[in-house]
């Protein structure tokens, strides 16, 4: 394999220019642009044969030599069913991808990053951070490598096994949304706590006025199903009635004092 720049056409390919020898680069075996302008590109290529005063090279024998071992290698972490270090090259919105060597890069969605759903990855990982990864899925015709992080650990919510409806619970505040907050069990399982879940008071707007995040609470599990990782938990539930509190104070016939609402 010599690396080399083109420096010149010739007919019917290019001349490739590589440690003071030149080497002939057939257009069928160029995998270039005829419309560009190839002339000073930097390209690697491997030689497949050598004649008198002549050596010919191909892109194409070593981009398929490099397929080759690609999916060799795949194939390989794919029938063992085994986990490799991986490096994080760039993050986006819907996940990563990760280089797991010899230039083998794949995806990591960004609902194979931990098993609290779909979260965003640059609040876990930066670019070059190294990370253990499976193969998930991959696509040969399309070469396209799906990867995954949370295969590589155990399932947290078999620890949770025997945790039931009517539970209470130590969670911590980790997110909050205008529709009500997600709460923490401090395993990489993630609950959620609806805004009517939140008080009695039934004209809750802004979640941000009862909780903050990485506030501690105490909360009672109303759903809880393992297989589809679903988990939803109350905090109302664990407060005072208002009407049973009215209810300790006043009796019929007591007059009362209080504000039009609607």
């Amino acid at each position: 394999v010599v690396t080399g720049k083109i420096i010149k056409k010739d007919k019917g390919g290019y001349v490739l220019l590589s440690d003071g020898i030149e080497f002939f680069l057939p257009r069928s075996q160029a995998m270039l642009r005829s419309d560009a302008n190839n002339i000073g590109k930097s390209v690697e290529a491997k030689v497949i044969k050598i004649e008198k005063n002549n050596v010919v090279v191909s892109r194409v024998s070593l981009i398929k030599e490099k397929q080759s071992v690609k999916e060799a290698k795949i194939k390989e972490l794919i029938d063992g069913d085994l986990i490799v270090e991986g490096t994080v090259k760039n993050i986006v919105s819907y996940g990563m991808f990760v280089d797991i060597g010899e230039n083998i890069i794949g995806l990591v969605r960004y609902n194979e990053i931990s098993y609290k759903g779909a979260v965003n990855p640059s609040k876990y990982f930066k670019v070059d951070d190294i990370v253990n990864v499976k193969i998930v899925e991959f696509d040969n015709k399309k070469g396209h490598l799906s990867l995954s992080i949370k295969a590589t650990m155990s399932d947290p919510w078999e620890d949770i096994s025997d945790l039931g409806v009517g539970d209470v619970i130590a969670v911590t505040v980790s997110n909050i949304e205008p529709y009500g907050v997600f709460v923490d069990l401090g395993n990489d399982i993630e609950g959620f706590l609806h805004i009517s879940e939140i008080s009695w008071n039934k004209n809750v707007k802004n979640p941000n006025d009862y909780l903050t995040v990485d506030e501690e609470i105490d909360v009672e599990v109303i759903e809880i199903n393992p297989n589809t990782h679903k988990l939803r938990v109350s905090l109302k539930k664990l407060l005072p009635k208002p009407f049973d509190e009215f209810v300790k104070n006043f009796r019929e016939g007591d007059v009362v004092t209080g504000a039009v609402t609607s």
